[in-house]
């Protein structure tokens, strides 16, 4: 796939970086000459985006017509004029007008051929808007050899440079040709020198690309530039010649003395100390676009038009985002997506998939962005608009609705023959239909097959690098390496949750942890986690303050392992614990977990669907007490509970239990007492009337009976009996029932 975004442009300004795969529609269609032809587009009044494609017909009649061709770079060179023999064809641009009364709407197909001195390109361009009556577009052609290639004639004499439109349904024909003419004189001196274009670059601090983005108050410290000999003449070593630096409007002139010969058609990097030991310069104070420009002048440089270049940058207030990871990066369209990084701007967002197509984005947050891949979506680059800032989030592979992905190795380094999962989505539970091949080639064997999960073990033979899957023929490859160990190396293996809050435990399994303490657990972003156990295989910590989402390292004093999935920081509530987890309705119950809202109006708990309303009592942010809603139903109800928006459920549901089996004690002046004597439980009944045919029951609050015995009242109005079974502590139900039916029952709390 060409790289197209260094030379696309937007007026004179790099656009990029543009998608990777941009050039997928480009094409030459009967080409005079064999070598492929890009080129850019310039936005005066519209957009253009030219590709090289299939000749389309149109039904539509529009009346185009060619306005002006010029030589847009080098600079300099207005029709008519002469070009040294020798000269670099950097740019050209031409206009496009629309001499029709219709208006000519966006999408419209726009067909062109350009004739440089009898060899002809044919183009194809689209309307990006609509172009209205007597308006017009002017665009540009990058002709350097990065891009499609073009030159000057090599030999002395005048020649043309033509554009025709030649779009299929035009009336009027006379109008569709413009030509502009110049001549190639010979040089009268054969050392040209010039700044290769496309050679400025920032190389201290490092990690700026050409064009990129800068945070204020980043210093300058050091820039290089390339200064090429196009002429037919070289320059030997000690000549000298000055230099102009220009950074942000600020201009410095030093003097170049050649250590070596600068030969025709060479070229030498330079290197600008701009420290203040050196030119002292530095970075503009203020946010917005600036350029780094260089000028070369030599008295025997007769050729002045190739000698400067410009590369622009922009300044950006506040810190510079940055994307770390992208996950999943495969999957079919409507697939959630998470774009993992730094300093993104929580609304305002954009994420284009290849090609132009914007994913709808469901969260936004200073370090992830989720988004939905949209319908239209091919396999290609993604590109995050964030904060100001145009970021390559990688490449997104669009799969089928049934196709696979993976999205971690576990873990993700091993030996020869260690056990490792690959966790991912539509695996097929057969083992034998996944080819699991590591990098190498080396295919593994299968053991064990779920839809979203695979065990396998590490091949001989295997090499460090990613792990691909093949399934029926389509192979999908990890985007973590696995890395292939020789000796025995601290790994981690898993760690559960996979999502917590802050100071919640993680558990952290794998292996040759430290057992002498030594352990230390960073999260991302810096955080250095505090240890609540450890051992070789098993470490327990709790989320630092500070963490973001991203991968944890453990560091056993001489080893460092990386996490083999991403650890995501849970901002929302999380509920860990029901204490109790059952009893009456109209009982307390005790919510434990994290985030929640110190205020109790702020907090909001619901049993099944029923409000528990307030009062909320003792909220602290990891536990507030609720009671449960009276007159809610016997069995079980899930509880939910919402702070600032955002609802949780509880691990496991809250069960409510029917205490009294029989009826309560006294009905119809019926009473029970229970009581301890002799270390038994002694029951005394007194009743309303003569009992007959009685039975005790001891039931648990699982409604499980315990203990059971025939009472032999004989019509007694009193009688007392003492239950002979050992229970163990708890709360127990004592009935008692006549002929069947329950007539009185007490609650009681067996201690030790």
């Amino acid at each position: 796939m060409t790289n197209l975004y260094p030379w696309l442009k937007k007026n004179g300004k790099s656009k990029g970086p543009f998608p990777l795969n941009f050039a997928a529609n480009f094409k030459i269609i009967n080409p005079i000459s064999t070598t492929m032809k890009f080129f850019n587009t310039k936005l005066l009044f519209v957009v253009f985006i030219l590709t090289l494609t299939s000749f389309l017909s149109f039904s539509q009649s529009y009346d185009f017509s060619i306005t002006g061709v010029d030589i847009s770079k080098p600079t300099g060179y207005s029709v008519g004029s002469s070009i040294p023999v020798g000269t670099a064809l950097d740019e050209l641009s031409f206009d496009i007008g629309n001499n029709g009364t219709n208006t000519i709407p966006m999408g419209t197909k726009v067909d062109v051929d350009l004739d440089i001195d009898g060899s002809i390109t044919k183009l194809t361009g689209t309307l990006g808007a609509a172009l209205a009556p007597s308006t017009q577009t002017t665009f540009t052609v990058d002709c350097r050899p990065s891009a499609i290639n073009l030159s000057f004639p090599t030999t002395a004499g005048k020649f043309t440079i033509c554009v025709t439109s030649t779009y299929a349904n035009d009336p009027n024909k006379s109008n569709n040709k413009l030509c502009s003419q110049y001549t190639m004189t010979s040089s009268s001196s054969g050392v040209d020198l010039a700044v290769q274009i496309g050679s400025i670059e920032v190389t201290n601090p490092t990690g700026i690309s050409q064009g990129g983005n800068i945070a204020l108050g980043t210093a300058l410290n050091q820039i290089q530039f390339i200064i090429e000999n196009v002429g037919t003449q070289g320059l030997g070593s000690g000549s000298s010649f000055p230099i102009e630096i220009e950074v942000g409007g600020v201009k410095k002139t030093t003097t170049l003395t050649l250590s070596s010969n600068l030969l025709a058609k060479a070229s030498t990097k330079i290197t600008a100390n701009c420290m203040s030991s050196g030119l002292n310069m530095d970075f503009p104070s203020s946010p917005g676009s600036f350029d780094i420009c260089f000028r070369v002048t030599s008295s025997l440089d007769k050729n002045p038009n190739n000698n400067r270049h410009c590369q622009s940058y922009t300044m950006g207030s506040g810190t510079v985002p940055k994307v770390t990871s992208m996950s999943p990066t495969s999957g079919p369209i409507g697939t959630s997506v998470t774009i993992y990084g730094s300093n993104f701007a929580t609304s305002g967002n954009t994420v284009r998939f290849s090609p132009n197509t914007y994913g709808t984005i469901t969260s936004s947050t200073s370090n992830q962005i989720k988004v939905t891949v949209p319908t239209g979506t091919m396999t290609g680059p993604v590109e995050l608009t964030t904060a100001g800032y145009r970021l390559n989030a990688g490449i997104f592979t669009v799969s089928s609705t049934t196709s696979h992905t993976i999205t971690a190795l576990s873990p993700n380094g091993g030996l020869i023959g260690a056990e490792i999962k690959i966790i991912g989505t539509n695996f097929d539970p057969n083992a034998a239909n996944n080819i699991v091949t590591f990098f190498g080639g080396q295919n593994a064997t299968v053991k064990k097959a779920t839809p979203t999960e695979l065990t396998v073990n590490v091949p001989s033979g295997a090499m460090t690098g990613p792990v691909a899957v093949r399934i029926g023929g389509i192979t999908v490859m990890s985007a973590q390496s696995f890395t292939v160990f020789t000796t025995p190396t601290m790994v981690i293996t898993d760690f559960n949750p996979k999502k917590a809050a802050i100071g919640q435990e993680v558990t952290i399994d794998g292996d040759l942890f430290s057992t002498t303490g030594t352990n230390t657990v960073t999260f991302s972003g810096g955080a250095v986690a505090t240890i609540v156990s450890e051992n070789a295989k098993k470490i327990v910590v709790k989320v630092p303050s500070g963490a973001i989402d991203g991968y944890f390292t453990v560091n056993n004093g001489t080893t460092t392992a990386t996490s083999p999935q991403i650890f995501e920081v849970e901002n929302g509530p999380v509920i860990t614990q029901l204490t109790p987890n059952k009893g009456e309705a109209g009982s307390t119950v005790k919510l434990i977990g994290y985030n929640f809202s110190t205020t109790a109006s702020n907090n909001k708990v619901l049993f099944g669907s029923i409000d528990a309303g307030l009062p909320i009592v003792n909220p602290n942010g990891t536990e507030l007490e609720v009671t449960v809603p009276p007159g809610l139903s016997v069995g079980k109800h899930t509880v939910r509970l919402t702070v600032g928006g955002t609802t949780v459920t509880a691990p496991e549901k809250y069960e409510v239990i029917k205490i009294f089996i029989g009826v309560e004690e006294e009905v119809n002046y019926n009473s029970m007492k229970v009581s301890s004597k002799d270390g038994l439980l002694a029951v005394k009944i007194n009743a309303a009337y003569y009992l007959n045919n009685t039975r005790l029951n001891v039931i648990d609050l699982k409604g499980t009976t315990v203990y059971s015995e025939d009472l032999n009242t004989n019509g007694e109005l009193e009688y007392e009996t003492q239950i002979s079974s050992e229970l163990t502590p708890g709360i127990y139900i004592v009935s008692i029932q006549e002929n069947g039916e329950p007539i009185m029952s007490e609650k009681v709390l067996i201690t030790d």
